[in-house]
């Protein structure tokens, strides 16, 4: 037969219908495995009879992105068998790229009380749930959703127990300190804004940490505990300036400019350090942001101690 004649890139090749060498045929079966299609998970209805499946399962993934998208039929036999099969493996599922949405989807859609079973089985492996890149979005669900539920009251108080400042500034783990400023128990606010109160200079300039301060200045700042906080940050005239110029600490300043105890007297602060704040990309940035009509001076040294 005639060879075939195949334009690769800017080379001409001839290929004929001949045996293929052996070491083109030890190749071809590659080849050919290399060119089928991934194959299809079972169907996630049949895989759910039966036993319990396990976490490694293809058909969790599989439900998993189905659910997501509301693609799956859903009802309470659904959820408790998927409950069921969870069961005794939380503490791996958090960890787990595929599981932890799993009981994300569980948490959202059971009653409070049949997820109970997830804050039960984290207990004792709290702060190291909480600083896991999965973990901690599965121990923010549960605050969301069931913040008032004894077992997880206990889970969250024993990761702020364990270390509520190391918390405030990881990586992950301040995603958790804002979730429970936002929906935990007073006791667990009062703790995580004493635990700013400690260095809070420092926690202002921290990269995660001054997110949650800022966020506990704009959410609680009538709270007892933030109004101790608040002197600490506007002990001394400067802070004020040097927090604006800093890349992190630029959040803390915005924070104060919205509060009303505070708003007046710190744009005083950054008038009188004005010529400072403008050779500053920081600063030059937060005082074109800032409202010259409201800027009038209204002295609060007596409040803040300066």
């Amino acid at each position: 037969m005639a060879p075939k004649l195949v334009i690769k890139n800017t080379f001409l090749c001839a290929f004929d219908d001949d045996e293929a060498s052996p070491v083109n045929s030890a190749l071809q079966p590659r080849r050919r495995a290399q060119s089928l299609p991934p194959p299809v998970s079972p169907p996630i209805a049949s895989s759910v009879e039966g036993k319990p499946p396990s976490l490694d399962a293809p058909w969790i993934c599989a439900r998993a992105a189905e659910s997501a998208q509301a693609h799956l039929p859903r009802g309470p036999p659904t959820d408790a068998r998927l409950a069921a099969g969870v069961r005794g493996r939380v503490l791996d599922a958090a960890r787990s790229p595929q599981g932890h949405v799993v009981l994300l989807d569980l948490i959202r859609r059971l009653p409070v009380e049949d997820v109970a079973f997830v804050a039960a089985e984290l207990r004792g492996s709290g702060l190291s749930i909480a600083s896991n890149v999965y973990g901690h979005i599965v121990l923010c669900r549960l605050v969301e959703y069931s913040a008032e539920h004894p077992m997880t009251v206990e889970l969250v108080d024993e990761v702020i127990d364990e270390g509520a400042e190391a918390l405030c500034c990881h990586k992950f783990g301040f995603c958790l300190a804002m979730s429970v400023l936002s929906n935990g128990s007073q006791r667990q606010r009062r703790r995580i804004i004493a635990a700013l109160s400690t260095h809070v200079q420092r926690f202002a300039r921290h990269r995660f940490a001054s997110q949650v301060l800022e966020h506990a200045i704009v959410a609680h700042h009538e709270t007892d505990e933030c109004q101790r906080l608040l002197p600490e940050l506007l002990r001394h005239s400067s802070s004020v300036a040097k927090l604006a110029c800093h890349c992190f600490g630029i959040r803390v300043v915005r924070a104060l400019l919205l509060v009303p105890e505070t708003s007046k007297y710190v744009r005083s602060l950054m008038r009188q350090a004005e010529q400072r704040l403008r050779k500053d990309r920081y600063g030059a940035q937060l005082l074109e942001d800032l409202d010259d009509t409201q800027g009038a001076f209204v002295s609060m040294a007596p409040l803040f101690g300066a």
